[in-house]
């Protein structure tokens, strides 16, 4: 295990608006968007200087004013949003950490693409519970776990990505139920993110012709799913789509790496709007190389939007908000 030691983290820029561009269409919606996404052009602007020592940044939460990060190969980090020191919270045993989340008491949960996750009590650095042995499909294991999230009970989700299923835990992270998403019509391929708005859960399914978001309930009951499972550019396309974001209102962010964009969509899956484009511009991603990027994204509570764009060689934490 790493031992806990202090960083410093740069390259953070507030935009002073979201940049939503209009996109083309390609596939059927759910329905017609009532309230379209604004179009304000973003702004340069002021920083705190903060940035993760890596090129990745698998994972993106925010607990209050600390936003948490997981760098893929390294630890869990944390940085206070308004600036000044940061610091090591932890190291997932084994050196991995991709999935992130945190509850309202501050406690930590990360899952090490591997076999295992982890929960860890408020301020420590030490896994307090663990789920998971070698790599299995049984249900008390898992295979390459990447997203994780808590809901308001404590129950954790995990995107048990080369099993094909979500895995529920209750409280006491021991397992209480398998969703498959067989209620789609398909089933889950490799279930990437999964994230939680009351009593809804949405899943980033990555992986064949996927490329869609599925939205179960918390009991595992189908609601529905958008994307056309084509790869592409459309309104209802992605492309190397893994992460997910949720706001307040249950808003769903999409982090559509392979087209280096966001898109918005409302909590019934009606497209809002996009931003992005490669490019090194504050509202592009994935910089002068070819990356894919966004990475992880998390939503404050006043609905700042937290980016990590990677260039290959580094990565940066973009903010766009109200």
């Amino acid at each position: 295990m790493k031992t806990v030691s202090k960083v410093t983290v740069l390259g953070i820029l507030l935009l002073g608006g979201m940049a939503i561009l209009s996109g083309s269409g390609c596939g059927s919606s759910p329905s017609s968007p009532s309230n379209p996404a604004p179009t304000p052009t973003p702004q340069p602007g002021h920083g705190f200087d903060s940035s993760w020592p890596t090129y990745m940044l698998e994972g993106l939460a925010i607990s209050g004013t600390t936003l948490y990060g997981t760098e893929g190969s390294g630890p869990i980090d944390s940085s206070n949003l308004s600036g000044g020191a940061t610091a090591l919270f932890a190291t997932v045993p084994g050196g991995n950490s991709y999935g992130l989340a945190v509850d309202s008491s501050g406690n930590v949960y990360a899952t090490d693409a591997v076999a295992q996750a982890y929960k860890y009590t408020s301020g420590g650095g030490t896994a307090a519970a663990t789920f998971g042995t070698t790599a299995g499909s049984s249900t008390s294991q898992l295979n390459q776990p990447f997203g994780i999230c808590v809901d308001g009970s404590g129950n954790v989700y995990i995107a048990d990505g080369a099993n094909s299923r979500i895995l529920k835990l209750d409280s006491s992270f021991s397992y209480a139920a398998t969703f498959d998403g067989s209620g789609s019509g398909t089933a889950f391929t490799y279930p990437y993110d999964v994230k939680v708005h009351g009593s809804n859960l949405y899943v980033m399914d990555f992986g064949g012709t996927d490329n869609r978001v599925v939205e179960l309930t918390t009991s595992g009951t189908y609601v529905r799913k958008w994307g056309t499972g084509s790869t592409g550019m459309g309104n209802y396309q992605f492309k190397q789509a893994l992460y997910l974001a949720l706001d307040s209102l249950g808003n769903v962010y999409v982090g559509d790496g392979g087209n280096d964009r966001v898109v918005l969509f409302d909590p019934s899956g009606n497209y809002l709007g996009e931003w992005g484009g490669h490019g090194t511009g504050n509202s592009q991603f994935g910089g002068p190389s070819v990356c894919s990027s966004p990475l992880g994204m998390a939503v404050d509570s006043t609905g700042k939007i937290y980016v990590a764009d990677s260039n290959c060689s580094s990565v940066s934490i973009k903010v766009f908000g109200p």
